[in-house]
């Protein structure tokens, strides 16, 4: 049996060597170079990857944390090329994964068509129908919106073909987000701005196309620094940036895991570990400063107070609500005092009056940030950039697409909760809650669902979704 398994790494090894010799041979005499070399990468990551599947999540959790952190290292060393590289690989990882799983892995169950997979299709199809429409926008900008769309059903796909053992993967997301909250903790009150500037991250934002708005305080992007706090406090702040090296993703990036520490009590077998990572992971959220985690955060805790089957908690969530929506007109009724809060706003409301005249949307790349960045045509048509996922989709593909995504996260948090109903598991209420609250604060922030903001949720969410008979939950 050992023999046999020697062979057949020996037979994998020989396979990579070949394939990557028959790409790099070909990368040398075809344009597509790019594309021939990121195929090499996947395929080779994925016949490192069989033996174990949680390593797919792994895998991609460490291009999440870490692309922007790599590719700003690339970009100091003068190596553009590569800067392209890491921030397209996780995508590339990503569907390649979701075809091979879907067409080749064993298992009927794979090919199963839930509610929940239909409304996530449908709505991929109908952002690849939008790609194809001419409307006059150069293709890299509608690549990149189209892209942006479509990470949540994707990563939901691939959470649940990939089929990883459950138990696993929120342990291993508190742990890696404890380490980026430490490395957050070192650079924001020790290493300082001039450690970004050494490493490239200006030359980093030249790379993107992101010159003309990305530089704030000390030459370091914009939003390194709050202003949103100057008018009672008299001035700005540092926000802790980590290795994702922006505030807002990172902000999202700790909603689930501060979400799980603080709620999964019983998922604990050492209190005094979960207290430790309820006040790290905390702390780091709040040293982002970014609005839209807090929101997301509090209307996450306040969803699985009122869903959980518990009637004190509910009369809590109650209470709670209150309070949230108390604040919340409090901070609307004086948002103009917050610098970045009225684009938060703008983006929302400028795409609801467009999707009003338009009820189809203006096509791809024609609202949101990515427009605003990308499209060098100056279409007159192209709505303001605005700060508000929902809003750019609303703007881009109109009334029938936005309801067809809300659809498709409807199946996803009932699936959720009906499954937190069958097995009493938390873990399925935790993971609806933070989906619940990540898609609240997508209304008025445009970061707040990304492949780094938000990929991991959607991700485990299909994973705890593609196995009914593993409802056990984990352990820390």
């Amino acid at each position: 049996m050992e023999h046999l398994l020697l062979k057949e790494k020996m037979a994998k090894c020989v396979l990579i060597l070949l394939l990557s010799l028959l790409i790099g041979t070909l990368s040398a005499f075809f344009p597509f170079r790019l594309l021939l070399f990121l195929f090499a990468v996947l395929i080779i990551t994925v016949f490192i990857s069989w033996g174990n599947d949680n390593k797919f999540v792994y895998a991609l959790a460490i291009m999440i944390v870490f692309q922007n952190f790599i590719a700003i290292i690339f970009s100091g060393m003068g190596q553009s090329f590569f800067v392209t590289v890491v921030i397209s690989l996780k995508e590339l990882f990503v569907y390649g994964c979701i075809v091979f799983f879907f067409l080749f892995r064993n298992g009927a169950e794979l090919k199963t068509f839930r509610l929940v997979n239909w409304a996530a299709y449908a709505y991929i199809f109908l952002i690849i129908a939008y790609f194809l429409f001419l409307n006059g926008i150069p293709l890299f900008t509608k690549s990149v919106s189209g892209r942006q769309l479509i990470t949540p059903a994707a990563l939901y796909l691939f959470g649940f073909y990939v089929k990883s053992k459950q138990e696993r993967i929120m342990p291993y997301y508190l742990r890696i987000a404890a380490v980026v909250v430490i490395f957050g903790l070192i650079e924001t009150f020790l290493l300082g701005d001039q450690f970004w500037i050494k490493l490239g991250i200006q030359r980093y934002m030249d790379d993107k196309g992101m010159t003309l708005w990305a530089f704030g305080n000390n030459g370091l992007p914009g939003n390194f620094y709050s202003f949103d706090f100057s008018g009672f406090i008299g001035t700005d702040l540092r926000r802790m940036v980590s290795f994702i090296a922006d505030p807002t993703l990172l902000g999202q990036f700790l909603v689930l895991p501060v979400l799980y520490s603080v709620l999964a009590k019983d998922r604990f077998k050492n209190k005094r570990k979960r207290l430790m990572y309820s006040l790290l992971l905390s702390t780091g959220m709040l040293l982002t400063l970014s609005k839209g985690a807090l929101i997301s955060t509090a209307i996450g805790v306040l969803v699985y107070l009122l869903l959980k089957k518990n009637r004190f908690s509910q009369l809590i969530g109650m209470a709670m609500g209150y309070i949230v929506i108390f604040f919340l007109v409090i901070i609307l009724a004086n948002y103009q005092k917050f610098s970045s809060l009225p684009a938060h706003l703008n983006g929302l409301t400028s795409n609801l009056l467009t999707v009003v005249k338009f009820p189809f949307g203006l096509g791809l790349g024609k609202s949101g940030n990515f427009a605003s960045l990308y499209n060098t045509n100056g279409s007159a048509d192209t709505t303001s950039a605005g700060e508000s996922f929902i809003g750019a989709m609303l703007g881009q593909i109109g009334i029938v697409g936005t309801l067809l995504f809300f659809v498709f996260i409807a199946a996803v948090l009932s699936a959720l909760v009906k499954r937190y109903c069958l097995s009493q598991n938390s873990d399925f209420l935790i993971l609806a809650s933070a989906l619940a609250g990540t898609v609240a604060a997508s209304f008025l922030s445009e970061s707040a669902i990304s492949f780094i903001s938000a990929g991991l949720i959607f991700t485990i969410s299909g994973i705890y979704l593609s196995n009914e008979s593993h409802d056990q939950g984990s352990e820390t």
